[in-house]
């Protein structure tokens, strides 16, 4: 997650196991623009569910940088769902699914 410190813009996807706010969390993935790539796969954090706090305690400070701008589609559900899981979102955002 370093080299996404370095850029203003990136993508955000979360993934659940469904569509409500009582789904399970499965994973996020984040992209920056010069195609660093990096997903965290949650299928293992239901048998280890302290590396799931680890792994959100770690993007944290790039989820809180209000000078970054995220990316995605239907940032509505994903901001909110992860303000469920005690990760605030403070970046600007332009959502796919609004635009279209």
């Amino acid at each position: 997650m370093a080299a996404l410190t370095n850029t203003d813009e990136y993508s955000l996807d979360v993934e659940t196991t469904g569509a409500s706010f009582t789904s399970e969390l499965l994973g996020i993935s984040l992209c920056g623009k010069e195609h660093n790539k990096y997903v965290f796969d949650w299928f293992p954090f239901y048998i280890y569910p302290e590396l799931k706090d680890i792994v959100l305690k770690g993007m944290s400070p790039l989820l809180e940088d209000n000078e970054k701008t995220m990316i995605g589609h239907n940032m509505v559900f994903d901001r909110l769902f992860l303000r469920k899981e005690g990760v605030e979102i403070k970046n600007k955002f332009f959502d796919t699914k609004v635009a279209a």
